[in-house]
């Protein structure tokens, strides 16, 4: 349970912020709950078209209007910081791809391309969990998974410090969606 003290802190961190910044917690207040609720009730198939999702008006611009005025002057790590700083705020089971896709969003509606990344690695070791189980085909392995968001070969949202331990899968660039 937050304190009176720790919650002013934030509240003085917030307002202190520059201004993007504050506008992009805002939207992230939003957007990080509604990815987790939506995982659970739509395909990944449907949240990376909606994420990715940009037309171009006639000047050629692909920025949904509304969001990048509101959002004027954000960069892309800005919109890591905000992402990380209002994920880190909930506590959701295995948060890599709702933040992930949340600043795919994000990136995508104020005209950045960015690559979401999925990584497979064999999970380490634990005495406490089994790392295969029988099943009726033969043995079956379990995996890690995680997923992170690249921009310009710069990690914006996931970084890890093992995560040079994920096989990146391709990315879903040319994916037809």
């Amino acid at each position: 349970m937050p304190t009176l003290r720790g919650a002013s802190r934030l509240l003085g961190r917030f307002v202190d912020s520059p201004s993007p910044r504050r506008r992009l917690v805002v939207v992230c207040l939003v957007l990080i709950p509604w990815y987790r609720l939506a995982l659970r009730k739509r395909s990944f198939r449907d949240l990376l078209s909606f994420s990715l999702y940009r037309r171009a008006d006639e000047s050629g611009d692909t920025r949904t209007p509304a969001l990048a005025s509101f959002l004027d002057g954000a960069s892309p790590d800005d919109i890591g910081w905000a992402v990380d700083r209002v994920g880190s705020r909930f506590r959701i089971d295995g948060p890599c791809l709702t933040l992930a896709l949340a600043a795919l969003f994000l990136m995508s509606r104020l005209g950045f391309v960015a690559d979401l990344r999925i990584g497979v690695a064999r999970p380490r070791s634990d005495a406490s969990q089994p790392t295969a189980r029988e099943s009726d085909t033969g043995p079956a392995q379990n995996i890690d998974a995680h997923a992170w968001l690249e921009y310009n070969g710069h990690i914006l949202v996931g970084d890890l410090p093992d995560l040079d331990r994920y096989t990146p899968l391709p990315t879903f660039e040319n994916v037809r969606l």
